[in-house]
């Protein structure tokens, strides 16, 4: 036989294929097997037991093997609501196949004779009814060719036995490629009794027994039965030798020591091949906690072999000498929880996180893992009253514990890089990194990460690159590294020589390492983005419109940013109020968020916004208030943005001398700056900031020159916006070079527009 049809479905037994209408798609054998089993029994009620002894017979395996299995065929049948079920569920029971089953060829057959009656009985339209029964097949033949069809199933089901029993002969496996899963087999030895009382050998084969019976009940495992792994029972094999005798990979053996009420189990998970030991543990308990012991066992092994064969996640190995492998495995699954970037996923993490630390106080990896988590839940959390100095405070306790923990040193390095007033501290943490972790990649891409987020000269940058031992960075990551500082110490250089070699674009390696793009790049990307589907740049999309001056762009897509987590919603609400995009709430609004989340930042992404609405509102205390709140920090190239953002603060609140003396100190440094690294300073845009420095210090005489001579020819002044300048630029609002300055973005704005025909 081919094969069988169901509904609209055609299954091919011995190629493990099913054919839909809407393609071809192969299952696994187990899987297979089952479906052929049930079509053999068509709507018959078939027990679980019965799957089991017929499709696993060689192999102890527990009920999830074959829930799994008729997953995998329901998925694969593409069962669900709105079509017609396959197969059912019989509670505490099995299943039934309920699919009406049919020989292929005699679906094929049935179609030619119903299309060769239909003819004939037009040509013999004159004949009685009983001519025209005679072209169709008797009872007594449909009983014929019922069971001449089920005779061939049962031998396509003794074929695809002979198929399978071939393929693990010569070493050939059919993966599902859609739902593949870690199957590990293993093996449980008699445990080896060396109590005193030598007459406690059936209770510890009892133990071994019931232990064996726990581990087929785990996902995952394939566990060989009794009766094969117990005839090495006081026998001196090798490891290789049983793992080769029984087909498993793994070994799990061990001894029992009792005395009165109490009793020590040693296990062992050992791989066969090498002798290397995944597990090694002794369990003392009370004989009267025998059976939960036996779970504990059980659990401890499975997750032993997650953590290294599954996982494979080293990360905290490290914390093996103080948790057991259960605890770990909650670490790696409490990461993973995370990487979802959902506020229900990192609360979960987070609280489970909050028990384990109160369970095993003082362990840095667990504490480290928390500083992550409190992170990811400052970004995405609502209403959840978390700051950064809540991820320091975590990361700091855990490198108490622990000067090399990863998470702590990451979280402080993000959190001293976002803090102007821990800037200073950010360079000492990514230099521990790299002391720890000297032969890691992470290290210097969080330090190449930190000077170029420093906006530092780019000598210094090229002097860190060249130190970067051999084998760290890929060879793609070589010729990037090298095109960006080309870019800013020889642009021509970049673009000319080294872009033509590798392929690359001044604006493509900016993005990639979220240095100085162009605005139009960016539209050109994130509309990309928006066409193939991904909408987690959806914001960024809102923000260029807006600059661009592209207004009815910007309010077509406003309402689908709502939903955006309120750290991230926090951007746009400022940015739509400085362009009078009306949202549920303007930038005083979430004054309180700035205060806790941000810590009073000065960045003049939002102090600009808060200060309009204010100015507007005559709410100048509240400017006050805030500022009063601000903490003091360093005033230097890593701060320029904060630094201007704060005198512009200081202005509107009312205090112009405090203000021009914290502009005068922040343009004297981009001054001195530019005389020493003038690509740097051209490189990154510095310009824009010592244009608006040069008025709030009380330098407007040296504004005129520094429009002409430090603004590229080809500089993009749209991409900041209109508005935001024009309102930084207002109390000199009829200045000459600030009339000129408004001009020439709006002269910007509308040529880009007209480009790509937006409004």
């Amino acid at each position: 036989m081919n094969g069988f049809q169901l509904y609209d479905v055609t299954v091919y037994p011995t190629r493990n294929v099913i054919v839909k209408p809407d393609g071809e798609i192969r299952i696994e054998p187990k899987a297979m097997r089952v479906l052929l089993f049930l079509a053999s029994k068509p709507n018959q009620v078939v027990t679980r037991q019965e799957i089991l002894d017929e499709v696993w017979s060689d192999t102890y395996t527990g009920e999830l093997a074959l829930s799994r299995c008729i997953s995998l065929l329901r998925k694969a049948l593409n069962e669900n609501k709105q079509s017609p079920p396959f197969i059912e569920t019989i509670p505490k029971t099995g299943y039934r196949l309920i699919a009406p089953v049919s020989n292929i060829d005699e679906v094929e057959n049935t179609e030619l004779q119903q299309n060769l009656s239909i003819t004939m009985i037009d040509n013999i339209s004159e004949q009685n009814d009983n001519s025209v029964a005679m072209l169709l097949p008797t009872k007594k033949l449909w009983h014929v060719i019922i069971v001449i069809f089920f005779v061939i199933i049962a031998l396509a089901y003794l074929v695809l036995l002979q198929a399978e029993s071939s393929q693990k002969q010569s070493g050939i496996t059919t993966y599902d490629y859609e739902n593949v899963e870690a199957v590990i087999p293993l093996a449980v030895l008699p445990f080896i009794n060396i109590s005193n009382e030598k007459d406690q050998d059936v209770f510890v084969d009892g133990l071994t027994e019931e232990l064996l019976n726990s581990l087929t009940k785990i996902k995952g495992l394939k566990v060989t039965k009794r009766k094969s792994s117990f005839e090495f029972k006081e026998q001196n094999y090798e490891l290789r030798d049983i793992g080769t005798t029984l087909n498993v990979e793994y070994v799990l053996k061990g001894s029992v020591r009792k005395s009165g009420e109490n009793i020590r189990i040693t296990v062992q998970l050992v791989e066969a091949i090498t002798g290397s030991h995944i597990l090694s543990k002794t369990f003392d308990r009370k004989l009267i906690k025998v059976f939960q012991l036996q779970e504990e066992i059980s659990n401890q092994i499975a997750a032993a072999l997650n953590l290294t064969l599954i996982l494979k996640d080293d990360q905290y190995s490290s914390a093996l000498p103080t948790l057991d492998y259960i605890a770990v495995e909650q670490l790696v699954k409490m990461r993973a929880q995370t990487r979802k970037w959902k506020e229900s996923a990192a609360l979960k993490a987070y609280n489970i996180l909050l028990d384990m630390d109160k369970q095993y106080p003082n362990t840095p990896e667990i504490i480290g893992l928390l500083a992550h988590v409190t992170h990811i839940l400052y970004w995405v959390g609502d209403d959840i009253e978390l700051s950064l100095l809540d991820v320091a405070e975590h990361a700091k306790k855990a490198l108490k514990l622990d000067p090399q923990n990863i998470d702590s040193l990451l979280k402080l390095s993000t959190f001293y890089n976002s803090s102007p007033q821990y800037a200073h501290l950010a360079k000492n943490v990514h230099q521990d990194m790299i002391k720890y972790y000297p032969s890691k990649v992470f290290p210097y891409q969080a330090m190449l990460d930190y000077l170029l987020k420093s906006k530092g000269n780019c000598e210094d940058i090229k002097a860190f690159l060249d130190t970067v031992p051999e084998g760290i960075f890929s060879t793609d990551e070589i010729a990037q590294n090298e095109f960006l500082v080309s870019m800013c110490l020889a642009p021509t250089l970049a673009n000319k020589k080294i872009a033509l070699r590798y392929n690359f674009t001044v604006n493509s390696i900016a993005f990639k390492f979220n240095t100085y793009t162009s605005g139009e790049f960016e539209y050109l990307k994130y509309s990309k983005m928006m066409d193939e589907g991904d909408q987690s740049f959806i914001g960024k999309l809102f923000m260029n419109f807006l600059r661009m001056g592209a207004f009815e762009s910007a309010v077509k897509i406003s309402t689908q940013i709502n939903n955006l987590p309120p750290s991230s919603y926090l951007i746009y609400v400022y940015d739509s109020y400085l362009y009078e995009i009306e949202l549920p709430v303007k930038p005083l609004d979430m004054i309180t968020e700035l205060e806790k989340k941000h810590l009073n930042a000065t960045k003049t992404w939002h102090i600009v916004q808060m200060v309009k609405q204010a100015d507007a509102e005559g709410k100048v205390n509240e400017l006050k208030r805030y500022l009063n709140n601000v903490p003091e920090f360093k005033i230097g190239m890593r701060t320029v943005d904060a630094s201007l953002g704060l005198s512009i603060l200081q202005y509107f609140s009312g205090d112009e001398d405090l203000s021009r003396q914290t502009a005068l100190k922040i343009f004297n440094v981009l001054t001195e700056y530019k005389a020493k690294h003038s690509e740097s300073f051209t490189y990154w845009g510095q310009y824009r900031n010592y244009l608006a420095l040069a008025f709030y210090s009380g330098n407007e005489e040296m504004a005129a020159k520094i429009l002409k001579e430090d603004f590229p020819n080809k500089h993009e002044y749209w991409k900041f916006g209109y508005e935001r300048d024009e309102f930084i630029y207002l109390p000199w609002k009829d200045h000459p070079v600030v009339v000129e300055y408004l001009r020439r973005i709006k002269q910007n704005q509308q040529g880009i527009l007209a480009k790509y025909q937006l409004k």
